[in-house]
């Protein structure tokens, strides 16, 4: 008998996964990295072009990054492995500053991707019984997210573009072999009002949380109080090991609610950068 395809929705549940927070970014770079000069990269959402040039991690422990310039672009890059980590950038955004004066001003920047773009009401189809294909379900995600914006620039270079637009901005992500989200973005230096070459630059990374669902509390208390009466229903015969393992699916229950926060939360690090000569 032939078996009908499925319709599924791609949901957090199934794929990899902080309201924004009101907290101000670190009054002084957290750690400054070293310059590299480098000719050969690539904005391709893979590592291989940066294999030689190490990597610094958040004060959270959630991204690492590295920044490399050529003689006429800044490039960044961006790893994470975090489930939950991946999925805020991918639905909520990011914004990269940049202060050729090496101070915290907002006034240049980068965003991509572009908070709101990720549509998850993309559907594909299935066969019962086949594997999800979680690479596949990446992809998709990654193809929807095409709009780069830029501010603080000379006036021909703000404004939306594609990714894929000839600019001297580009943008890119992918996986590797490990399941870490690779994110890349190269910006041209021709494009800041100022000539920034060998100076101390300060930037900064904000990553948006997503923004809360207006029903997740009342499905949140709904969840708990339906588990609470499956504990307490006081069904016949019902011994201690059924009643510590209905804890311990609580306890374990809470806990994943914990970690889930983290996906609302926004969060943001800064750090220096002195541009490189060859």
């Amino acid at each position: 008998m032939k078996l009908l395809p499925l319709v599924v929705t791609v949901s957090i549940s199934l794929f990899i996964i902080s309201c924004s927070s009101s907290k101000k970014v670190a009054a002084v770079p957290e750690v400054a990295s070293k310059p590299f000069f480098s000719q050969t990269i690539s904005v391709d959402g893979k590592p291989g072009d940066w294999q030689n040039i190490p990597l610094t991690v958040n004060s959270k422990n959630t991204v690492q990054y590295a920044m490399a310039n050529s003689d006429s672009h800044l490039f960044i890059l961006l790893k994470i492995q975090d489930q939950l980590e991946q999925m805020k950038l991918l639905r909520g955004g990011m914004e990269i500053w940049i202060d050729p004066a090496g101070g915290e001003a907002k006034q240049t920047a980068i965003v991509y991707p572009v908070k709101g773009e990720l549509n998850l009401n993309e559907r594909t189809s299935v066969t019962p019984g086949q594997k999800t294909d979680y690479k596949a379900l990446r992809n998709q995600m990654v193809t929807q997210l095409i709009s780069l914006n830029r501010m603080g620039f000379k006036p021909q270079y703000n404004g939306v573009q594609s990714i894929y637009d000839n600019t001297g901005f580009k943008a890119a992500m992918g996986w590797d072999e490990n399941d870490i989200l690779i994110y890349e973005a190269s910006i041209p230096f021709a494009a800041f009002t100022g000539d920034i070459k060998n100076d101390k630059l300060a930037l900064g990374f904000v990553l948006n949380g997503v923004d809360r669902p207006k029903d997740t509390h009342g499905a949140e208390s709904s969840t708990h109080m339906e588990s609470g009466g499956r504990q307490m229903g006081g069904r016949s015969g019902r011994n201690f090991n059924s009643m510590r393992s209905a804890r311990s699916a609580d306890n374990s229950a809470r806990y994943d609610s914990r970690q889930r926060e983290k996906i609302f939360e926004s969060e943001s690090f800064w750090t220096q950068y002195t541009t490189a000569t060859n």
